[in-house]
This record gives C-alpha cells, structure tokens and sequence, in this order.
C-alpha cells in the first residue's frame, strides 16, 4: 500500500529520497535489478509524456542495493514556484510486479538565488 506524503521544496534544490527495504524479520532485502520510477506531474491526470519531471532508476549489483538502500531524487530546477505538482514512485521487482510506494503533492517555493 502506498504511503501519502507531501513534500515542499524551494524551487533549484534537488530532493533525495533514501529508501531502505527489510523483510518482516528486519534484514534487508536485496534489490539488485529492481526498477524504481518517480513521476512529477502539473495534472495528476495527465499522460507520462507530459510529466514535467521524471527520473527512472535500475539498482546495480552493489553494496546499498544487497542492503535494500536506494536513493532517488526529485530535481526541481525546470519546474515553476509557487506551484503545487503532483507526484508518485514506483518500483518494480524482479517478478515484474509494480507497486506505488509513495504518492502525494510537491509544492515548489520560491527561491532567492538563481546563479546555481
């Protein structure tokens, strides 16, 4: 089941999402090759080709990934301020089976520095 959780983030920074996955006896499990999507959109309803960000990641067979650790990220530099975006993340494992594990609202602030 998907976790709802809004996040507010001045526009330019960019957003890391440190996620770890445990079997119920706490170990962590291996996500070698699992496929992890995030998807920013104006318009919850709009097509994925017209998502104003997106960022698609395969973990690699190493360290973080035989201990569970992924670490996306949301980059906020292309996306207006002051404006509320609509976001999601899913991952897909090695059985194909997809799943949301994150799902809410991204409200952009303005920021004061441009030059970066």
């Amino acid at each position: 089941m998907a976790v709802e959780k809004d996040f507010t983030i001045v526009r330019g920074d960019t957003k890391l999402l440190p996620l770890r996955f445990l079997d119920k006896n706490k170990a962590p499990i291996n996500i070698t090759g699992y496929k992890f999507y995030v998807t920013v959109k104006e318009n919850i309803d709009d097509p994925d080709d017209q998502a104003v960000y997106t960022f698609d990641y395969t973990c690699p067979d190493n360290e973080d990934s035989q201990n569970g650790i992924v670490i996306l990220k949301i980059d906020t530099s292309q996306m207006s301020s002051d404006k509320t975006y609509y976001y999601d993340i899913q991952m897909k494992d090695l059985a194909d089976v997809v799943r949301t594990l994150l799902i809410g609202k991204l409200l952009l602030k303005k920021d004061v520095t441009r030059r970066v």
